[in-house]
Order: C-alpha cells, then structure tokens, then sequence
C-alpha cells in the first residue's frame, strides 16, 4: 500500500505541474505592479497599413435613420459586417444583409441575407470557412453559423428569451468561445469551427459582467475562476482542452476584459469611460507592470492585445493607441487619418490585424493590416502521389499573425522521374 500511496503521490503532483496550477505560490497582486513608462517610437507606423473603408447602404428606399451598421468582424483578407433595416417604428430588423469586403482588391460582394420575421442580430464573427452570429427572434436567442460553402444557416445552440440570455461570441480560425449565465452563475463553452462540438469548459467562473468576452489569442483563451474560495487568471488551450496556467490572485481584485496569449496576460481593473490602470503580466519572466496608470491622461475604452502589442482606444485623444508589452515604444496608429473619429467596435482580429468603426465619420470604418501578410512562403514536395520521386514547388502567401499556416498551393510541377 505504500508503494501504491508514492505512485499516487508522484501521479498527483506530476498532473498539478503539467496543468500550470499555481495553487501554492503568492498570488499575482496588482497594487505591487511596477509602473512602466512609454516614449513615442514612429517605427511601430511602418509595421501596418491603416486603410480606411466607407460602407455603402444599397437600400436607397429606406429612411436613413432606419439603416445602419450593425456588427463587423474579418478573417484573413476579408472583411465582413451586417447592415440592418428596421421595422417602422420598431426595435427590431425587418431584414439584414451581411456583405465582404476584400482587402486586397477592394471588391465588395453581398454574403447572404435574413429576413422573414423581425429580429436583430449582432455577434458576427468569422473563421476560416464559416460566419457566427447571435440572433434574437421570435420569443428565443440562437447561436447561428452560416456555412461558405453550401450558403446555409444552422442552429448551434437555442436559447429562451425568458433565460435573459446575454451572448458574446469570440472567435479564432478553429473554435468559437461564449459565457452562459443561467440561474445567474457563469459558465464557459465553446464550440469548433464545424459548430458540431458544443462543450463546457468550466462551471466555476467568477461573478462577473454579463458582457464579459472570453477572447481567443492563438488557440487560447483566459477566464476568472474561484475554486474552494481561491481566485486564479485561467489560461486554456482549446485544442488539447486542457490549462495552460492557473495564476492565483487575491480574492476579490477587480480585473476586467481579460486576454492571454503564451507570452503576456493583460487586464484593467474597471471598465472604460474611468481613469484606470491597465496591467501586462510576462508568463515567461513572472513579471508585473502597470502600463496605463491612472494619472497618465489616458482614458481606456478599450483595448485588445495581439502578440506583443496592445492596441488601445483612448478616448482623450479618440485615437487608437498602440504600446508594446517587451518594450517601452507606443504610437497612434491613426493620427494620420483625417477628421475627428469616435471609434466602436475596435477588436484584434487574428490572421487580420485590428478593425474599428468610427462612429464621427460614419459609414466608414479602418482596417489596420500588418505589412508581413505580403510575403511568400515556398513549400517544395519531392514526391508526387504515384510515389515516383519528383520535384513540385508550392508558392502560398503567409497570413499575418497565423499561428498556423493554411497553405493555398498551386503546385507547378518541375521534374518527374520516368
């Protein structure tokens, strides 16, 4: 017995090593984060191309303050956003027209349309082969995805409108990631990009905002969970579906919009339109800074991280703010552009940069594309599928920020032995 009582030991600590549980170290506390100060570094400008878009409303027949743009979103080269029509003095669509746009060659092309019955829908997200969004209709909200290919809709998960359910919907090229709050408790899901694989992640989230995104950053997402009265930051892979890391924190600490990738965990401590910190925690080097202090003049919206980034949307300035995390560079990456702007629906968008719509210019929104999406990727196969031993060169172009390469090959075929 014994030595089955060691094996178990060894079992039970080898596990709480490889899941990343923290359960034993002082908590990551904010109020002992080294502030860190930022100068102006031009050279992050010449990492992207900022590009603005106008949106144009094909319903001329509607009356202006009836149309609108509801929802966008991108994935690789494209671009997608949802324009709506409302019923006549009602609250809800009478139909709504999702359209593309290709950021390569600016073509615009109408992807499908929704109509039949008043409904609104918001939530649009994109992966590599298929659009997700949060629908209300009737007397029940769905998770809806619509397919590229056969140009259907299918039902992912229905919910009732008595269950005042409150849908977020994040997403990356292969998972889809939603809070559910029934009877008023939190609980994490996720789903596949095929939308067949609903699963739970974890029942054991924090109180928090029913508006709370889990975000997707390269294959992981970060969550606040309390476990028998502990608090920890949860960093989860969705592909192997298991922890990344568990950080303990101290109980109660306010942390909003949290995100993570392998490299940095970042949140802020209360919501936008409020003087508040924001705070970068390096997973590798276990260290803690304020990037955004109080006393800064900067007023934080919102914000996004991408690698080693983090694009801000500063209301002072109603700029967005780009500040790296490894070093102390920052710069507005839309100072360039004309006119005043209120930017909306600013997100990070993986494989495709950062999007926002600017509300004081509408209809336009930006598109800032990082400037490596150009370059090309040689993939050389020495065989053919006969098996006789030939030489084939593959040309594909690398997608920015991809975390995995999608290679589009055209193979051109060199040399076949006889």
């Amino acid at each position: 017995m014994k030595r089955y009582s060691f094996l178990a030991g060894i079992v039970l600590a080898a596990a709480m090593l490889f899941s990343g549980c923290s359960q034993g170290s002082a908590p990551v506390d904010p109020g002992k984060a080294q502030a860190k100060n930022y100068t102006a570094d031009s050279s992050l400008l010449d990492k992207y191309t900022v590009t603005e878009y106008k949106v144009k409303f094909d319903n001329e027949t509607a009356s202006p303050g009836d149309i609108g743009l509801s929802c966008i979103t991108a994935f690789g080269n494209s671009i997608y956003y949802s324009i709506y029509e409302l019923q006549h003095m009602g609250q809800r669509s009478v139909c709504t027209e999702v359209y593309r746009i290709d950021t390569v060659t600016g073509q615009k092309n109408k992807v499908c349309r929704i109509d039949g019955g008043p409904h609104w829908l918001n939530e649009l997200t994109a992966t590599e082969n298929a659009l997700f969004w949060v629908i209300i209709e009737g007397s029940e909200t769905r998770i809806e995805r619509y397919d590229f290919e056969k140009g259907t809709i299918g039902v992912i998960k229905a919910f009732s409108l008595e269950s005042k359910p409150s849908i977020s919907l994040c997403a990356n090229q292969d998972y889809v990631t939603w809070f559910e709050y029934a009877k008023g408790t939190p609980s994490l899901y996720s789903c596949s990009r095929s939308g067949n694989d609903v699963r739970l992640i974890s029942d054991s989230i924090s109180s928090q905002s029913e508006f709370t995104r889990a975000y997707i950053k390269g294959g992981l997402t970060a969550f606040r969970e309390t476990k028998n009265g502990i608090e920890y930051f949860c960093i989860y892979n969705l592909g192997s579906r298991s922890y990344l890391k568990q950080i303990r924190i101290p109980d109660k600490s306010p942390a909003v919009n949290l995100q993570a990738d392998n490299e940095f965990v970042v949140w802020q401590d209360s919501y936008g339109w409020e003087k508040n910190s924001v705070y970068s925690y390096s997973l590798k080097n276990d260290k803690l800074e304020r990037i955004i202090q109080p006393a800064s003049g900067i007023d934080v919206f919102s914000f996004d991280l991408m690698g080693d980034l983090i694009f801000i949307n500063e209301r002072q300035s109603n700029q967005i703010l780009v500040r790296t995390l490894s070093g102390n560079g920052e710069a507005y990456l839309t100072k360039k552009l004309s006119g005043d702007h209120i930017y909306v629906l600013c997100s990070a968008v993986e494989n495709s940069g950062f999007i926002a719509y600017d509300m004081k210019k509408a209809p336009f929104f930006l598109s800032a594309i990082p400037k490596q999406n150009n370059k090309a990727l040689i993939h050389v196969k020495l065989r053919n599928n006969s098996g006789r031993p030939c030489l084939t060169v593959c040309y594909s172009v690398l997608q920015p920020l991809a975390r995995r390469l999608q290679l589009r090959q055209r193979p051109r075929q060199v040399y076949c032995a006889p």
